[in-house]
Formats: C-alpha cells, sequence, structure tokens
C-alpha cells in the first residue's frame, strides 16, 4: 500500500488482545516487565541479528523528518504495510510523533489508529500548551 495520512475516527471500534506474539517481544526487554502490563498466553524470547535496530529506526525517521522539512512540507502521518508487519507515525502531540509496530496481522488498522487518537487526548491533557 500506499503511504497515506491519518484521520481521526469517530465511533469507536474494539478488539479483541492476546498480547504480542513472541516475535514482537525484543530479546533484551526483561520478561518481569512483561508479566503485569501486557496480557498473553505465551511469550518466548526472540533472538534479533541486529542489535541496533532501534537506533537504526531512530536515525531513518528523523532523516525523513529533515528531508520533509527541506521540502518545506507539512506532513502528519503515514501507513506503510506489508506482509509482515503495518507500520504508522503519525503525530502525537503539539510536538511529538509516535509510531507504532503491528505484526499481527489479526489487529485492524482503525482499532490502531482509535488506540493513538485515545493516547493523544490523554497526553494532550498534561503537556502545557505554549
Amino acid at each position: 500500500k500506499t503511504p497515506v495520512t491519518t484521520s481521526p475516527i469517530s465511533e469507536p471500534i474494539t478488539a479483541s488482545m492476546e498480547g504480542p506474539p513472541p516475535s514482537e517481544i525484543p530479546a533484551d526487554l526483561d520478561s518481569s516487565a512483561l508479566a503485569s502490563s501486557v496480557p498473553h498466553k505465551h511469550r518466548s524470547r526472540t533472538h534479533h541479528f541486529d542489535a541496533h535496530r532501534f537506533e537504526k529506526i531512530s536515525n531513518i525517521i528523523k532523516q525523513f523528518k529533515l528531508s520533509c522539512g527541506k521540502a518545506q512540507s507539512q506532513f502528519q502521518g503515514m501507513q506503510v504495510q506489508n506482509s509482515r508487519f503495518t507500520a504508522y507515525i503519525d503525530q502525537f502531540t503539539v510536538n511529538t510523533y509516535i509510531m507504532v509496530i503491528v505484526s499481527n496481522p489479526s489487529v485492524h488498522t482503525a482499532a490502531t489508529l482509535w488506540n493513538i487518537q485515545n493516547a493523544r487526548n490523554d497526553f494532550e491533557r498534561f503537556i502545557p500548551r505554549v
């Protein structure tokens, strides 16, 4: 699919959550942190070959942001999807963006966007407007 801008969803959508598949759990994440916060049926550690994967993603996003600035574009958000995952980048607050990567194909796009919108509303209450 091609990148698209996102907009808030007007009607509530519910989604069933069974927790992330084992492939989504970083090998360097303490499993005790997951036990209390994420519902799950089964989890195991997955070895990731690239220890610098988060830093690389961060640098790619920063370069994309700089490119948008040089082009004087008003980037709001996008969605990228292939057979292995769906990635969302969206404006989260006045001065932050959020990136969500979903590898579970049963999680619907609308449910993810609805959850981002709900979290955005909660965070904006705590961030002072300048």
